[in-house]
């Protein structure tokens, strides 16, 4: 007995290339100070042309909103300011981050574009973010089409620099130890600190002697033991009276070592 063909069909089939998004950010963060991560989309020439229907979900894993204070993203003179975006999401916290105008984008292929963002922490610790390009216009349900590259960014809880005997009483010509108590020293070396003494003053430390002149020199320091408390011998030239201070700094940080902490008195 021979078949009988009811009816074909002929269609074309298109298999497209995943975009990715990566993350980069600051070596690390500081709670309550602003840092910089960046969001690069890449869809390749193999890619998709997404007409106005993708936005993008940034992704914290493992955290809650109450984590974070602020983050933003840029593009171009257009800030997108997602903190009251923010949303618990089972264990994570989400931010979609949609269009202006319709609240899509277009993103063509192939294309590489960067996004510049900063977020402030809460909460010291480490913390995992992805960021995903969701189409949630095409006529199948919404669905991450990107090909996501998560990082990691660590969060350290701010340096605290306690002084005992920063601003004397001293006697010109006679040595006296100034002590640093510094609280909260989890964050990778090197490290230095840099006193506001007058000219002419004479700062020991570790057995090596810095003179200062207009500025009083660098002091490298090992912090490597918490509590962390540092002796310095320092010797007026001559009678002197003014605000003394104190200030910690990452001399690794580019592309400028980055104050971490200051006391004055």
């Amino acid at each position: 007995d021979g078949c009988d063909q009811l009816d074909d069909l002929a269609a074309t089939m298109y298999v497209y290339d995943k975009p990715t998004v990566t993350y980069t950010s600051d070596p690390y963060f500081i709670v309550g100070e602003p840092g910089n991560f960046a969001v690069t989309i890449t869809n390749p020439v193999t890619g998709k042309n997404y007409a106005n229907t993708v936005v993008f979900d940034v992704v914290l894993q493992g955290h809650a909103v109450e984590d974070i204070t602020a983050i933003s993203c840029t593009d171009g003179t257009t800030t997108w300011n997602l903190i009251g975006s923010l949303t618990q999401d089972g264990a994570n916290v989400k931010a979609r981050i949609g269009g202006l105008t319709d609240g899509f984008f277009t993103i063509p292929a192939p294309l590489t574009i960067t996004l510049p963002c900063t977020v402030t922490y809460a909460t010291a610790g480490t913390y995992t973010t992805s960021t995903s390009m969701v189409d949630v216009v095409s006529p199948l349900p919404e669905r991450v089409v990107s090909a996501d590259i998560p990082g990691t960014a660590t969060v350290y809880a701010k340096p605290v620099i306690t002084p005992t005997n920063l601003a004397g009483p001293f006697d010109a010509g006679v040595q006296e130890t100034v002590s640093l108590s510094i609280a909260n020293t989890a964050i990778p070396e090197p490290f230095e600190v840099v006193f506001t003494y007058p000219a002419g003053t004479v700062i020991v430390y570790n057995g090596v002697t810095y003179t200062c002149a207009a500025t009083c020199p660098v002091i490298p320091v090992d912090l490597t033991a918490e509590p962390t408390v540092l002796d310095f011998l320092v010797t007026f030239d001559e009678a002197w009276t003014g605000d003394v201070s104190v200030s910690l700094y990452d001399s690794d940080w580019t592309p400028a070592d980055r104050l971490l902490a200051t006391a004055s008195a």
